[in-house]
């Protein structure tokens, strides 16, 4: 078990830009690739201590800079 989510990024961006603007908007995402050399589209993103409504609003954000790196 874990208090986790696995999210497929299915556009190639650059997840070193996307984990410092995520976190310079206080979203702490972590690479899959940590977990495994194969998992480059992969965001693992925890949610053990957020609330309902932080969850909401970070992905909502997050999907923004996903867009912006995409563009």
């Amino acid at each position: 078990g874990g208090f986790f989510i696995w999210l497929k990024v299915i556009h190639n961006i650059p997840m070193k830009k996307l984990f410092s603007e995520a976190l310079s908007k206080g979203i702490l995402l972590n690479p899959g690739r940590i977990y495994e050399e194969e998992s480059d589209q992969y965001i693992r993103l925890s949610y053990g201590y957020a609330t309902p409504e932080q969850m909401t609003n970070g992905i909502k954000l997050l999907s923004e800079l996903i867009r912006k790196l995409t563009a």
